[in-house]
């Protein structure tokens, strides 16, 4: 988060003194709803660092408006890294397999997501799209949220 602030706060200061305004934007995870990738174990500081970076990207979009710098954040689910293939081993290892199939069934969340994907959505955030933007929070989890429904369709009209 420490890495993310002081990033900004150099960009910032550039933009100012610029004064063009500019786009800003930082990265967090959808862990920082505290609901969906808190369903697997001991991620209690990741999501915590995660909704710092939420809530820091809302304090400085309050904070540079005023200099027509819009400040917004792009927030991915669960995505399948090199780092997050090592976790995954390093858990297996540690825990067992049985350990990780029980908590990669509870989260439901699959891991297709890319690094690519969201350097899409970061470029958008930094065109036009987000002029009028400021402490928003993009979630590109893929529908995870959404995975939950019992009963696909029961709501439609027949």
């Amino acid at each position: 988060m420490k890495g993310q602030y002081f990033l900004v706060q150099a960009a910032a200061r550039s933009m100012v003194k610029a004064g063009h305004g500019g786009k800003v934007v930082t990265i967090a995870s959808v862990a920082h709803r505290g609901d969906d990738m808190t369903k697997l174990a001991m991620m209690t500081p990741y999501n915590a660092a995660k909704a710092g970076v939420v809530g820091m990207t809302k304090g400085i979009a309050k904070e540079l408006k005023q200099y027509g710098i819009n400040v917004n954040c792009v927030a991915p689910g669960a995505m399948m890294t090199p780092g997050a293939i090592v976790n995954c081993v390093e858990t297996v290892e540690k825990y067992g397999q049985e350990w990780q199939t029980d908590q990669m069934t509870l989260s439901e969340a699959p891991l297709s997501s890319t690094p690519d994907e969201m350097a899409r959505m970061i470029v958008t955030m930094c065109t036009g799209v987000s002029d009028f933007m400021y402490g928003k929070v993009i979630e590109v989890d893929g529908g995870s949220d959404l995975s939950f429904q019992q009963k696909p369709w029961s709501y439609t009209m027949e």
